[in-house]
Order: structure tokens, then C-alpha cells, then sequence
């Protein structure tokens, strides 16, 4: 039995291994070796997505990894 037909209120609600892991400017800066004025362009560009949470810029792990891959590709 899955949890949506043991407690009915938590259906459609996603378990929290599944939410996607979010990192900061600062991180992806980091892993990217890259600076922070670079990044802000990418994402105003449209090249690089970006959720924002309150104040916060954060970038999916999976998106973190796709631009590596491109770049590791090109």
C-alpha cells in the first residue's frame, strides 16, 4: 500500500527524496568556476533556468548538470 491510500491527505505530495536538490548562486559559482555576473547573464538570457524563492536564486541540481554536460560537450 502506497502512502496516498494510507493517509488520503497526502496524496499528489511529493516525498522529499524526490524534490529536487536546489543550490545557491554562490555554489553554482563555485562548481562552475565562474563569477557570479556571468551567471545572473546566463539566466536573464534564458541559457541557464533559475527558480527563485523569496529573495533567493537557486538552480536545480539537474540543471547544474546539464550545463556542465554542454559544456563538457562543446
Amino acid at each position: 500500500m502506497n502512502p496516498e491510500e494510507k493517509n488520503p491527505q497526502h496524496a499528489g505530495r511529493e516525498s522529499v527524496a524526490q524534490i529536487p536538490q536546489l543550490h545557491s548562486i554562490n555554489a553554482v559559482c563555485g562548481a562552475l568556476s565562474m563569477g557570479r555576473t556571468w551567471l545572473y547573464e546566463e539566466i536573464s538570457a534564458g541559457r541557464i533556468k533559475a527558480v527563485k524563492l523569496g529573495r533567493r536564486t537557486l538552480i536545480s541540481d539537474a540543471e547544474l548538470r546539464r550545463v556542465i554536460a554542454e559544456a563538457v560537450q562543446s
